[in-house]
């Protein structure tokens, strides 16, 4: 993954969080308790039929009189129809940057809008690499588009706009970015700017953790884990929590050790639980510790230690990990 679309990501996951919380304590934006998902209907038409006056039968005794052909005006040839931009309201006006931009390809230009948003080599400026990302994604560049869709969504170098930011995101989705499938899953299930719907962002999850993106694939496991659009299945859970373990997330390390622990999902085994707890307590995730400590002080799946398993929880309570601290108290030992 490109290293600043991954540090994109990551400012980006927090904006949205914030951005979201902030929309909803001002009543912008509301979660349903029940979730109403709405698919657009095809609607079929039937051709006209041609309408046919019966005529009266002619009998021998009758003329027989032929309508005269009436000339009609010669049609005057039309003038050929201007194409339309169906997403000009989507765009911004380039106007300041064209002249630079020409003769360039739409990866020098994101590469030039790169440079502008991070003053590499340049002086930063997130106006003109907004310019820059448009150009690129007038042209269909993917990161172009996830960036300039990073851009509404955040305001950043643009006027804040919710729905410019959502079609440039579906569009570098749909051409498969998995950065823009996650963020896409993100604004369905936190409902930025958009009705809360899990359904669609699970559907987004999937495709994204399908590429192998750790970060969807934790999300879509703890999707299963609780029931949140889609049906609740905890062996499920376990296989993409899985998926991201073996790519080094933490917080999936930690639900797998969990799972292992308590047989939720899977067979019950102390030895895998103790393997995924380390790791994660290895990373720093202080419930993993805490959970690790107590199987290394019963021996359970793990050679058992008195002294390191004290020790891991002396340095929990430190931390200020408020049940190591109980634990401790109740042993009557000080850290």
């Amino acid at each position: 993954m490109n290293t600043f679309s991954f540090r994109r990501f990551a400012l980006l996951t927090i904006a949205a969080v914030l951005t979201a919380a902030v929309a909803m304590a001002q009543g912008v934006l509301r979660r349903p308790t029940t979730t109403v998902i709405t698919h657009p209907t095809a609607v079929t038409t039937q051709s006209n039929k041609a309408n046919f006056k019966a005529g009266k039968k002619y009998t021998s005794t009758q003329k027989k009189t032929r309508k005269q052909k009436t000339s009609e005006p010669a049609s005057q040839p039309q003038a050929p129809a201007t194409k339309q931009d169906l997403f000009a309201k989507y765009r911004i006006p380039t106007d300041a940057i064209d002249s630079q931009a020409s003769g360039m390809t739409a990866e020098e230009m994101y590469q030039r809008g790169e440079d502008y948003f991070f003053g590499n080599g340049v002086p930063e400026d997130q106006s003109i690499a907004v310019m820059w990302y448009q150009k690129a994604a007038n042209q269909k560049h993917v990161l172009a588009e996830h960036d300039l869709g990073y851009c509404f969504l955040t305001g950043s170098g643009v006027k804040q706009d919710y729905d410019k930011a959502f079609h440039w995101f579906n569009e570098s989705a749909i051409a498969g970015n998995f950065d823009s499938q996650m963020t896409m899953g993100e604004i369905y299930f936190k409902g930025i700017g958009v009705d809360y719907n899990p359904t669609r962002a699970v559907e987004w999850y999937r495709k994204a953790a399908e590429q192998g993106y750790e970060a969807a694939q934790y999300q879509l496991a703890n999707c299963y884990a609780e029931g949140e659009g889609v049906q609740q299945d905890f062996y499920k859970a376990n296989e993409w929590f899985l998926e991201a373990a073996m790519q080094g997330n933490v917080e999936s390390a930690y639900q797998l050790g969990r799972s292992y622990l308590t047989g939720e999902g899977v067979e019950k085994n102390y030895e895998e639980a103790a393997k995924w707890l380390e790791q994660a307590a290895s990373l720093d995730h202080q419930d993993a510790q805490f959970y690790f400590a107590d199987l290394v002080m019963r021996g359970r799946g793990v050679e058992q230690d008195y002294d390191r398993s004290l020790e891991l929880l002396k340095d929990l309570a430190r931390k200020g990990h408020e049940r190591s601290q109980t634990k401790l108290t109740k042993m009557e030992e000080t850290w």
